[in-house]
């Protein structure tokens, strides 16, 4: 599963939970030289998916691979702990021919520590 695959079970997953969920958005560049690639603009530059009920707003971005640390770092350096929003990292890698995620928020006191809260996994598709 690609990233974007990852970020639609996300989405899926957050909608049956209620939420009403916004992603961030793709466009697509041509290149001088003919090719054609898609870009990725996360929303205030970090997050990749707004999920919101009348009483909680979560900020996630999705992850995989070796990227978690990159980041925690690249929130942690650039967007502020919000009081009115959960801050979370969604950690996607395969466990035995099983996609697991773990999810993880950000202290609102402690402005740098990430702490597990929640692992789900599925069988792949």
């Amino acid at each position: 599963m690609d990233r974007r695959d990852l970020e639609i079970r996300a989405v899926s997953d957050l909608e049956k939970d209620g939420y009403l969920v916004q992603r961030a958005l793709f466009s697509i560049k041509h290149l001088p030289d003919g090719r054609i690639i898609s870009n990725q603009s996360d929303i205030f530059g970090v997050w990749d998916i707004i999920a919101v009920k009348p009483d909680e707003c979560r900020l996630i971005q999705i992850c995989s691979g070796s990227t978690f640390q990159d980041h925690m770092k690249k929130i942690n350096g650039s967007f502020p702990v919000v009081r009115w929003a959960k801050e979370e990292i969604w950690y996607y890698h395969k466990e035995k021919n099983r996609w697991k995620y773990d999810i993880y928020i950000r202290s609102p006191v402690l402005k740098d520590k990430w702490i597990p809260i929640e692992i789900k996994s599925y069988a792949s598709a």
